[in-house]
């Protein structure tokens, strides 16, 4: 008998989850929602959760290809040792077919 072991089971649940676009766009919007100015912490889950997304997608070579950057320095953006910058950060969520949106959450003060 071939038992799984739970870690097993749990990766593939979560891959199984993040297939689907929709799941992926509310677990990352749910991680930027609750941003809590620690930058640091919020950077690995972000990434981390990023990299679940590109693997659960079978993406990793299709995201290189398209947004111009060779298989290693994919890796280290999404392993936190890369420069994640805001146009490859926008380049891989556009390859993955997501989209980042800026929405409103205080009235500005009047001027």
């Amino acid at each position: 008998m071939d038992r799984k072991t739970p870690t097993t089971n749990h990766q593939k649940f979560i891959v199984k989850l993040l297939k689907d676009p929709e799941t992926a766009a509310a677990l990352l919007n749910e991680i930027i929602a609750n941003y809590n100015q620690d930058e640091e912490i919020f950077h690995q889950i972000f990434l981390s959760s990023l990299k679940d997304i590109t693997k659960a997608q079978a993406a990793f070579t299709r995201i290189t290809k398209e947004i111009g950057l060779n298989g290693e320095s994919l890796h280290q953006i999404l392993s936190g040792n890369g420069n994640l910058d805001l146009s490859n950060l926008i380049k891989i969520i556009k390859a993955l077919g997501l989209e980042m949106h800026i929405a409103v959450t205080r009235k500005a003060e009047s001027i």
